[in-house]
């Protein structure tokens, strides 16, 4: 039983008149075994003392209604009422595309139209927009370590929607190379 609260009798500091050690003992003692069975008197009395104390703090903390000063509480989390994504739509290349290139073109959708290309399996570029001429245009923009995957989509969608202008556009020495998507 010493042996459960040894390095804990070490720490005398107080906590709302329950010390640590305390804490620990009454812990340990209701786990592993009822006051009845603790033969040592000395023992038996902190035990009760420690119990009474812990009993009357968990009676004093329901009546204020307030936590233990030493644990900290967490706000509490507002549930919102619809589901909203609060991160921006564009990535750093993406916005630096369009405020090159599509900063003058009106009704530019940003990820916001998707193709169906088959059962389950949708497609959604990052821009879609109907240039001067009335044709549709849908642009997707890569990073300069898009080799693979990824461009599956666009060509599956390309050959689906053959009416459609598909552009793949990303960064090389500081200039923006465009590639339009064949059928």
């Amino acid at each position: 039983m010493k042996r459960l609260f040894a390095k804990e009798a070490l720490c005398s500091a107080k906590w709302n008149g329950v010390r640590r050690r305390d804490r620990v003992i009454v812990e340990s003692i209701k786990s592993a075994m009822k006051l009845e069975e603790i033969k040592d008197p000395l023992t038996r009395a902190r035990v009760e003392e420690a119990l009474r104390a812990a009993s009357a703090l968990k009676r004093a903390v329901q009546l204020d209604g307030l936590g233990p000063p030493s644990v900290p509480t967490k706000p509490a989390k507002i549930r919102k009422r619809i589901r909203q994504d609060e991160k921006p739509l564009m990535n750093k290349l993406e916005q630096e595309y369009h405020d090159t290139f599509l900063i003058e073109e009106n009704n530019v959708c940003i990820q916001s139209m998707r193709f169906r290309l088959a059962t389950g399996l949708w497609y959604k570029p990052d821009f879609f927009y109907i240039n001067y001429d009335g044709l549709p245009s849908a642009i997707e923009v890569k990073g300069p370590h898009a080799y693979r995957g990824g461009f599956e989509n666009l060509k599956m969608a390309a050959h689906q929607y053959q009416w459609i202008n598909w552009v793949l556009a990303w960064k090389e020495n500081g200039g923006w190379k465009e590639q339009v998507v064949l059928p």
